[in-house]
């Protein structure tokens, strides 16, 4: 008997050891497979992985392009909402003509200043001094000045080319550079605490990077598994600059929306989830930010639980990425 007893409490410790490695390791499988929350930029900003997109993708659908009541009320009651989601990234631009509704949402949110990320663009590389009145005037829109906390998270320069109505103006490397000086120069006064681009293409990353004393923290792109640069993607990777990616499922602009395929639908039968979840979840896993635009509240808590989904296998990335072709490339894209 004595024997059997002591058999018997070996067996039970054993299985209490196991018990525990196991729990561990699954605890541990877990945390690994969910997504962090955000990315660390370059230095010690850090960045949420999604974002709201603040521009027409709110009110496209709804408004006229005249109407900006309609427009008002729809960015308002759409960043209101992504607020009350758990959603802490919002994307803003100077030419959205969206930014002064966002404020008012972002006081009416009650949330402190620190618990926001807010990233704001100055139209195109137009020169060192307007640069610098564009992120005050984007400062004083979004209501930020109000808070005693005047500062934006993150600027960037939304096109490597002026937009005007005549088409696209190309300042060349000294509008380039002078512009991205001024990026540097607000940064040190605290003004902004992350700087980078959009629509550069890597000649015009290597064009900045050759005069720049600090570092392209984001190259903001369009990125959907429709249309998609890996080029560019390596190039960012080596020279540490992250990429943002905006119109994900293909982009109202042109059309095209690689979710309605044939690939997209099996998989999201697969993961058990929407084929606009699967199409975020594939740019999020090559380690690129993702931008959303929606009104819907649904659609939003959706979006922000993709960060604890399932991994897609590397062959379903593979599949995914051979829909490159199925959106064109945006025509305004110098």
């Amino acid at each position: 008997m004595l024997l059997l007893g002591a058999s018997w409490q070996y067996m039970y410790k054993a299985s209490c050891i196991v018990f525990a490695v196991c729990f561990i390791q699954q605890a541990h499988n877990t945390r690994r497979d969910r997504f962090p929350t955000q990315f660390a930029l370059a230095g010690t900003v850090m960045m949420p992985r999604i974002a709201l997109g603040t521009g027409a993708g709110l009110w496209i659908k709804y408004c006229a392009a005249t109407d900006a009541e309609c427009r008002g009320h729809m960015v308002r009651t759409a960043v209101s909402s992504w607020l009350n989601a758990g959603g802490r990234h919002l994307d803003c631009a100077f030419d959205y003509g969206s930014q002064v509704d966002v404020g008012h949402s972002i006081q009416d949110s009650g949330l402190d200043r620190s618990e926001l990320f807010i990233t704001s663009k100055c139209p195109g590389p137009i020169g060192y001094d307007a640069i610098k009145r564009c992120a005050h005037e984007n400062v004083r829109q979004l209501g930020l000045n109000k808070s005693g906390l005047a500062y934006i998270d993150l600027l960037l320069i939304h096109f490597s080319q002026i937009p005007t109505p005549h088409g696209w103006k190309d300042p060349g490397w000294q509008g380039r550079s002078s512009s991205w000086k001024a990026l540097e120069d607000l940064q040190d006064t605290g003004t902004v605490r992350a700087i980078g681009v959009s629509n550069y293409a890597e000649t015009h990353l290597l064009e900045t990077l050759s005069t720049a004393t600090k570092p392209i923290a984001v190259n903001q792109i369009h990125w959907s598994p429709g249309y998609h640069d890996m080029s560019l993607k390596n190039f960012a990777s080596r020279n540490g600059i992250r990429l943002m990616a905006y119109s994900s499922l293909g982009g109202w602009e042109t059309g095209a929306n690689a979710t309605r395929t044939a690939t997209m639908q099996m998989l999201a039968q697969k993961y058990h989830v929407s084929s606009a979840e699967v199409a975020l979840q594939w740019t999020l896993q090559q380690g690129i930010g993702v931008i959303v635009s929606t009104t819907n509240p649904l659609h939003m808590r959706a979006n922000l639980k993709i960060l604890h989904g399932p991994r897609l296998a590397l062959s379903d990335i593979d599949s995914i990425s051979d829909l490159h072709g199925v959106a064109p490339k945006f025509e305004w894209e110098p």
